[in-house]
């Protein structure tokens, strides 16, 4: 039995069952209810024993305490309908040799009651301590925790009516590809007034920010509430740091890359250590772990920082901080254009939101762990700059280089113009008619980031010309000349846009989860191959009406329907689009739309219709859109 805060801050008795082989930690439904914890939506499914599988719908946070110690600990907790009960049968302890001097967490232990909450293996090995009674050499035993003495062992001679299944995490959350797949189609236009709060963090930007010595600009954390109100993190981020170290620990090539990554972090003065912080001030730990993206032609490895992660009090850095308003035009409309320009040239900045600093005062709240070997001491650093994971960094990021622009605006013209419109978070596409508009804008949007320490890399262009003009070092050219703009395929050697299809898994079975799965793994924010991706949308559409399960089999015309529909898709890498959809020269242009709709389906197309002055007339498909 343990306590646990509920939303009221009150403490409330709980069962707690520990499992050692259980990669998430459970609440009950009725449980969670009854405490009225605060949900958030976690769409993933548990897999057990006989790959028997569970659906989860929604996490909770809280904190659980000791009825017989000060030991406290926040954990993440899935909510669950059911989790058992423990013991399955009641057990006959009147042969038990109970030390008198030992006072159990649970003194009822042997009676059949449900388990309101199963901590796993996050949990598990923290609370250990040193301690072990054995009853007898085959019989059950007592364990020291945290939390105080607890019974384990077998303690039962003859079958349990039940088994018990230890559950690990078995899934990609589901909401993330349906959100992929139909939001893709959605166009929205941007809302030009400010809410309270998008002002709010305006006018603290502009008060607050300033250059420092070097000219690097230094930021201050923009708070919607006092910070004060921030818990204790330290617990739960060691508790997280040491589930990253056992992960780390099975794989030698990924310990290497992380140790890398965090090295340089240091290196690069993005982090500093923290000899003695002050933990009885207001502070944040940020729990932190690995992304791995083999795809990526600069870094493979990406630590990311878990500013979301909710401390004892249930409240996490990201909610005491202000979101910002959205600074840059959407991708949609920026591929658009990228399509307009004769030659076209990208780049991204390097390391963009490593590159402003954050000021010495806020550095408190951007606390990390870290040990590059399990035998030296855990150490704490700072983060020195704006930090991926946290609620205001794409903000903080990006308004940097408009305060640049607009600090540059009369000495550099088209590049502040090029900076305030033509990036997408840290990438550039932009371009000109001419050759000496792309130099033009290479060399102000370079010297104006440069002021404030933004380096740019990986340039890329149609114009052969504009290559042959720049050291190798700036370009990132390829033999094949393929590059990526926004996600989006493109040749810069024959400007095309190109399509690639390879879904992440292939399944024996067809099932609602796989078909969802495959179809979102072609990236089309333009729509070009709308009538391959409306079938795949017309299929699901037709499960949920079928009302099937995740992971049920699909009926036979279904999966001969979706067989089809994945031949079509394989085909789709040999498609090549110009990206270029104007003529050369042009005295004429037009914009042609067309749209239509069944009982299953409705689309729409825009097609670009240009002559050039000596007569040539082309046409080309400029997006389309489908539901």
């Amino acid at each position: 039995m343990v306590l646990v805060r509920d939303s009221t801050g009150t403490y409330r008795l709980g069962r707690a069952l520990l499992d050692s082989c259980s990669q998430v930690n459970f609440v009950t439904d009725s449980f969670a209810q009854k405490l009225r914890l605060k949900r958030e939506k976690h769409d993933v499914q548990i897999s057990s024993i006989g790959h028997a599988r569970t659906d989860i719908t929604s996490l909770t946070t809280t904190s659980i305490r000791s009825r017989l110690s000060p030991f406290e600990v926040s954990l993440d907790l899935c909510v669950t309908s059911h989790i058992a009960y423990q013991p399955d049968i009641n057990i006959d302890i009147s042969t038990w040799k109970m030390p008198e001097n030992i006072v159990l967490v649970e003194e009822k232990f042997y009676q059949s009651r449900h388990i309101d909450m199963l901590l796993g293996t996050e949990a598990f090995f923290d609370i250990l301590s040193v301690g072990q009674v054995k009853l007898d050499t085959t019989g059950p035993m007592l364990q020291k925790t945290l939390f105080g003495w607890v019974v384990t062992g077998k303690c039962h001679p003859q079958q349990s009516r039940e088994l018990a299944a230890s559950f690990k995490l078995g899934a990609t959350s589901i909401d993330d590809h349906l959100k992929r797949l139909w939001e893709i189609e959605s166009t929205e236009t941007s809302n030009v007034l400010l809410k309270p709060e998008h002002r709010a963090c305006e006018e603290h930007y502009v008060k607050t920010t300033v250059i420092n010595d070097s000219g690097r600009i230094v930021v201050r954390l923009p708070f919607k509430n006092n910070p004060s109100q921030l818990g204790h993190s330290f617990d739960i981020a060691r508790r997280r740091f040491l589930s990253l170290e056992r992960r780390l620990a099975q794989s030698s090539e990924l310990r290497l890359q992380y140790c890398q990554f965090m090295e340089e972090y240091e290196r690069l003065e993005h982090m500093s250590l923290v000899t003695e912080p002050n933990l009885s001030e207001p502070h944040y730990y940020i729990p932190h772990h690995c992304v791995l993206k083999p795809s990526s032609e600069s870094t493979k490895l990406r630590v990311v920082f878990d500013a979301s992660c909710r401390t004892s009090n249930q409240t996490s850095l990201n909610d005491h901080l202000l979101v910002g308003p959205t600074l840059q035009d959407d991708l949609y409309l920026l591929l658009l254009r990228f399509r307009l320009h004769r030659y076209a040239i990208t780049a991204d900045v390097t390391k963009m939101y490593r590159q402003v600093n954050v000021d010495l005062n806020d550095r408190k709240y951007q606390y990390i762990l870290w040990r590059a070997l399990p035998d030296e001491p855990l150490r704490t650093y700072q983060l020195n700059t704006v930090t991926y994971g946290t609620a205001s960094a794409p903000y903080l990021a990006i308004r940097s280089l408009h305060y640049l622009a607009n600090l540059c605006r009369t000495e550099y013209p088209i590049g502040a113009a090029v900076i305030e419109s033509s990036f997408y978070v840290d990438d550039l596409l932009s371009g000109g008619e001419d050759i000496e508009t792309l130099r033009t804008i290479k060399d102000q949007v370079t010297k104006i980031l440069h002021r404030g320490h933004f380096p740019l890399s990986k340039w890329h262009s149609n114009h052969a010309q504009f290559i042959e003009n720049f050291a190798i070092k700036d370009l990132n050219t390829c033999d094949n000349g393929l590059t990526s703009a926004l996600g989006v395929s493109w040749n810069q050697h024959t400007d095309m846009l190109l399509f690639h299809f390879k879904p992440k898994i292939v399944a024996s079975t067809v099932t609602k989860r796989t078909i969802l799965s495959i179809a979102s793994a072609l990236f089309d924010p333009l729509g070009l191959v709308s009538p391959l991706i409306i079938v795949a949308k017309i299929i699901l559409q037709e499960l949920w009406l079928a009302g099937l399960t995740w992971d049920e089999s699909v009926p036979q015309h279904l999966e001969l329907a979706w067989k089809k529909c994945l031949e079509s898709f394989q085909t789709i890498s040999s498609l090549a689009v110009p990206r270029y959809c104007k003529q050369v020269n042009q005295s004429s242009f037009q914009l042609h739309g067309f749209c239509d709709a069944s009982i299953r389906a409705y689309g729409c197309c825009i097609y670009v219709r240009s002559e050039s002055a000596c007569g040539n007339i082309g046409v080309h498909l400029l997006t389309a859109k489908s539901k």
